[in-house]
């Protein structure tokens, strides 16, 4: 199934609660969306990437370089109460 991107420019909006900088191991692409649409981690392909950000620079605030994530709203809950903490 796709989204038009009329709808998807909707779900975002209902749904969106910002952005947050992570590091790249934190992420979990044990998935089954993952593995039907994308292809597996390879450690080249980790090593050609560090090495354009090396050669180019990271442009973070540029679409391109933002990853789409969903967040089960107790995780959110946690992750502001922790961080309202360890200010």
């Amino acid at each position: 199934m796709t989204i038009d991107d009329s709808k998807l420019a909707i779900l975002r909006a209902w749904n969106y609660l910002g952005i947050a900088k992570i590091k790249l191991r934190a992420l979990n692409f044990n998935y089954p969306l993952v593995y039907k649409k994308h292809q597996l981690l390879s450690k080249n392909n980790v090593y050609c990437l560090k090495n354009v950000f090396k050669r180019v620079g990271y442009k973070r605030l540029e679409k391109e370089n933002f990853i789409n994530a969903v967040v089960d709203n107790t995780t959110f809950i946690l992750l502001l109460a922790f961080l309202s903490l360890n200010k």
